[in-house]
């Protein structure tokens, strides 16, 4: 084995524990593609970097596997030790693809949940404050001959009321009639205020 294949091993072991550590598996650094390839595409466009490093980290993983195999079908040059020990640093310093795009669906989410609110808040305005219907033709016409029956019942016979108070009979047929006018001219009244 030679000096560039030891430090290259040395380094993708780095990176395998950390993708371990990161992503609570045993696989670490294909559980990482794993999770690059099934990532939201409308998040990865905002990641420059990202098809670049899925292929480079694909490539790693295929010379790491020829290499402790002992099936050196693939060159080993300094570009790919150069790349691992790049994408070695942005782990640990919380810039690598997955890391972004976190952060990137993170936003995504807080902005969603912030337009949610916004129209939440207006769904409440709303509702606390709905727009009145005014009642319909027909209803204000039944109350208004509701009302118009009721004054009429009421003063009728509250005028002829002396002159009949000699019959008992008529007496309480009047009064009847006179309550039954005082109540038509109230459901005339609540109809035309509040509708059916």
């Amino acid at each position: 084995m030679t000096d560039l294949e030891s430090l290259f091993l040395d380094e993708y072991f780095k990176v395998e524990k950390i993708c371990k550590d990161e992503l609570h598996c045993e696989n670490g650094v294909t559980e990482y593609i794993a999770e690059m390839e099934s990532a939201l595409h409308e998040i990865v466009r905002f990641i420059p970097s990202w098809n670049d490093d899925l292929k480079q980290l694909k490539r790693c993983r295929h010379i790491r596997n020829s290499k402790l195999h002992e099936n050196d079908s693939l060159d080993l040059d300094v570009d790919d030790l150069s790349y691992l020990q790049q994408f070695h640093q942005r782990l640990l310093n919380v810039i690598d693809p997955l890391a972004v795009y976190r952060s990137e669906y993170r936003k995504i989410q807080a902005q969603q949940m912030q337009n949610n609110q916004r129209v939440h808040k207006t769904q409440t305005v709303y509702l606390e404050s709905p727009i009145e219907e005014r009642p319909s033709f027909a209803v204000e016409l039944i109350s208004f001959v509701f009302l118009i029956i009721g004054v009429i019942l009421f003063f009728a016979f509250k005028r002829n009321r002396p002159a009949v108070a000699n019959s008992a009979k008529k007496g309480v047929v009047f009064g009847v009639l006179i309550r039954v006018g005082y109540i038509l001219f109230s459901i005339g009244c609540y109809y035309l205020k509040n509708g059916f």
